[in-house]
């Protein structure tokens, strides 16, 4: 009978071999893990001396460093000093720009038309307020900003911020007073405005121009009601109206805080930002502060002094 390879190499040894005798693995031998057993486990089985080192492993929690603790303190120390930092870089900016609100309005703070012959000009009077209106017609218009206060000037000083003058005045007159002031280009339109204006007060306000202003606790609401009234007068726009509250505003704080657009651009280029109720905030609420600081603001912008505070 012919022998087997597995025969043959038994004989070599010295081994009897039996056609039934099976070879039995050795105890030591891994064991591959069922697919069952694995799906349960949720992970593969290790050969038993890699899975003693893992279980050993985990038994042992890391020893921490000796400069952990020195670093992590580092860290926060770092983090303090940057905070720092920037309370201090806060507190100097807060202090720069108290500093620029005071050289501002010291320098360039008039009260609106304080320079105008007025007898109560801090005061809501109807000749008060009918000349802050004559201000904001002829001010908005394209035309010298010196050119238009010295047409108010011609105006105030012929009294025709008092309502029965400015009734009885004739166009003619008013383009003689508009003429003597340069405002020559627009002499007849304004003359034309003026009559009108006359003529609103008495069939609407009752020849009263404090009955214009509105009664309000809401500032914004309180502003807008007015520029509707505002944009009844012929001759007023947009831009007559944001000057008419803007100087009108501390003599009638319910409108404050207001910087016309115009103005408001002025004060973020040069670093007061734009946020008017900020503003308002960092002039105490002060509702003569603030018409002193968009006085000095509109002042700058027409006078070409924005370079000194930038």
């Amino acid at each position: 009978m012919a022998r087997t390879r597995a025969q043959s190499r038994a004989s070599v040894r010295g081994e009897a071999w039996s056609s039934t005798t099976k070879e039995k693995p050795s105890t030591a031998a891994y064991k591959p893990i069922s697919p069952i057993r694995k799906h349960k486990l949720g992970h593969e089985e290790l050969p038993p001396e890699k899975a003693k080192k893992r279980k050993t492993a985990r038994r042992i929690s890391p020893t921490p460093k000796s400069g952990d603790s020195q670093t992590k303190g580092a860290t926060e120390d770092a983090e303090m000093a940057s905070e720092k930092v920037v309370e201090d870089e806060a507190t100097t900016n807060q202090s720069i720009t108290h500093a620029k609100f005071d050289a501002l309005i010291s320098k360039y703070g008039k009260l609106p038309l304080s320079d105008i012959d007025l007898s109560s000009p801090n005061q809501p009077t109807p000749g008060t307020i009918l000349a802050h209106i004559l201000n904001a017609l002829l001010s908005s218009a394209r035309i010298s900003h010196n050119i238009a206060k010295q047409a108010l000037r011609n105006l105030i000083s012929r009294a025709y911020h008092d309502f029965s003058t400015l009734k009885a005045s004739t166009w003619k007159e008013r383009v003689t007073l508009l003429d003597e002031a340069g405002y020559v280009r627009y002499d007849f339109k304004t003359a034309t405005e003026l009559g009108k204006l006359a003529t609103l007060l008495k069939n609407k306000y009752g020849s009263d121009a404090t009955k214009i202003l509105p009664v309000g606790h809401d500032p914004t609401a309180t502003r807008n009601i007015l520029a509707k009234r505002l944009m009844e007068i012929n001759g007023l726009g947009p831009l007559g109206v944001e000057i008419f509250i803007s100087t009108v505003q501390m003599i009638w704080p319910a409108v404050c805080p207001f910087i016309t657009s115009r103005d408001l651009k002025i004060a973020e280029q040069i670093g007061l930002g734009k946020d008017v109720d900020v503003i308002y905030d960092l002039v105490g609420k002060d509702p003569e502060k603030m018409a002193r600081l968009s006085s000095a603001l509109s002042t700058i912008r027409l006078e070409k002094h924005v370079g000194e505070f930038i």
